[in-house]
């Protein structure tokens, strides 16, 4: 497996089990959304003010293309990483996806006091949540693998995906399972 990549709503536990799975595997960690904030020299929600999401995904998508190309890491993607297809692609092609789901409600729970999340700074962050999640479930479901993170630790989540990922068939490049 060259690439283990995590994919979920914000919240959803993505960063905390990608640091679990790197530390038992014995793999390196990366996230997206912090190699962009590296590269720009500045935070997510900075980049959100100032230059707007449409910039963002972009770079988003750029830092796909050059992750995909690594070999044993684990891949803490953004939130919504899911929203340009390329990024699916991709992150497919180079191993499993695992799609961390989680309720509105724990969601919320996850980021409410968290003020880092510019998409989540409005007066009714509930629903926003419940809406993009909605909008975004589809986009979710595209991963080869689904672990629910509602009330569950993140070692539970982490050996759920270490069961899952220890039945599947060791994949080579280009070929799906």
């Amino acid at each position: 497996m060259r690439l283990i990549s995590l994919i979920g709503f914000m919240g959803s536990g993505k960063t905390q089990t990608a640091r679990y799975l790197g530390r038992v595997l014995g793999r390196r960690v990366i996230s997206t959304d912090q190699e962009i904030e590296r590269q720009e020299g500045r935070s997510i929600a900075i980049i959100f003010q100032e230059e707007g999401e449409a910039y963002f995904r972009k770079r988003e998508e750029e830092m796909i293309q050059r992750l995909v190309g690594l070999s044993g890491i684990v891949l803490d993607c953004g939130g919504g990483v899911v929203l340009k297809a390329r990024n699916v692609v991709l992150l497919k092609q180079a191993g499993p996806v695992v799609y961390l789901e989680t309720s509105p409600e724990w969601i919320h729970r996850r980021t409410r006091h968290k003020r880092h999340r510019p998409l989540l700074n409005g007066p009714n962050p509930q629903e926003v949540i419940a809406d993009l999640l909605a909008a975004r479930e589809t986009l979710y479901q595209q991963a080869d693998y689904t672990v629910n993170t509602d009330n569950k630790t993140v070692e539970t989540v982490g050996r759920e995906i270490l069961r899952i990922l220890d039945k599947t068939p060791q994949r080579s490049r280009g070929t799906k399972s």
